[in-house]
C-alpha cells in the first residue's frame, strides 16, 4: 500500500496537464476509494500534490457532489454514447478547479465500440482532463487502451489493514466492502 501511495504522489507532483490512468484489482471498492484519493490530489485546494480530506473540494470529492468530477458507472458496461457525451464534456470549461476529472468504472465491461470511442478521447485528452479507467482486470476489449494509460495495479488490503482477524478475512475472502458491513 505504502509503494501505491508514492506511486500516487510522485505523479500528482509531476503536474501533468492530462492523463489516464489504469486502476485494475479485484477489490471495486478499494479501486473507487483509490480513484477519489486520486482525484483529491489532483484537485485540493490546500496541498498540492496531496490531498488535505478537510478543505470544501476534498468533501465534496468524498460525496461525488464536486462539479468537475464525473463517474460512469453502468453495470451492464458503458456505452458508446455515454463515451461520447464524456467527450463533449472534457472538451468543456472546468467549473470550479481547471482540472475535470473522469472515473469510468467497470470497463473491463465495456463494449468494443465504446473502447474505441474512449481510445480516440485518450489519445489525445483535452489540457485539464484527466480519466481514471477501473477494471478488476486486464483482460479488456482494447489493448490500445492499457498502451495509452499508466498502468496501476491495486492489491488487496490483507487482513491486518482491514482491522479484523484471519477467520473473518477468509471468510469474506478478502471484500473489504463486505467486511466493512461487519
Amino acid at each position: 500500500m505504502k509503494r501505491l501511495k508514492l506511486f500516487l504522489e510522485m505523479n500528482l507532483k509531476q503536474k501533468k496537464k492530462s492523463g489516464t490512468y489504469l486502476f485494475y484489482g479485484s477489490d471495486s471498492e478499494q479501486l473507487m476509494e483509490f480513484a477519489l484519493y486520486f482525484t483529491k490530489g489532483l484537485c485540493c485546494e490546500t496541498l498540492e500534490g496531496d490531498f488535505c480530506d478537510t478543505c470544501s473540494v476534498c468533501r465534496k470529492i468524498d460525496k461525488l457532489i464536486y462539479s468537475d468530477l464525473e463517474v460512469l458507472d453502468d453495470p451492464s458496461g458503458i456505452k458508446v454514447d455515454a463515451v461520447r457525451e464524456l467527450a463533449y464534456k472534457s472538451s468543456s470549461s472546468s467549473y470550479e478547479g481547471g482540472r475535470k476529472i473522469f472515473i469510468l468504472k467497470d470497463i473491463q465491461k465495456m463494449k468494443k465500440e465504446a473502447g474505441n470511442s474512449l481510445l480516440k478521447l485518450i489519445e489525445e485528452p483535452n489540457e485539464g482532463s484527466f480519466f481514471i479507467l477501473l477494471s478488476s482486470s486486464l483482460n479488456i476489449t482494447s489493448y490500445n487502451l492499457k498502451s495509452r494509460s499508466i498502468l496501476v495495479k491495486i492489491k488487496k488490503r490483507n487482513a491486518q489493514e482491514l482491522n479484523v482477524d484471519d477467520f473473518a478475512y477468509s471468510f469474506y475472502m478478502g471484500n473489504s466492502e463486505d467486511i466493512k458491513g461487519i
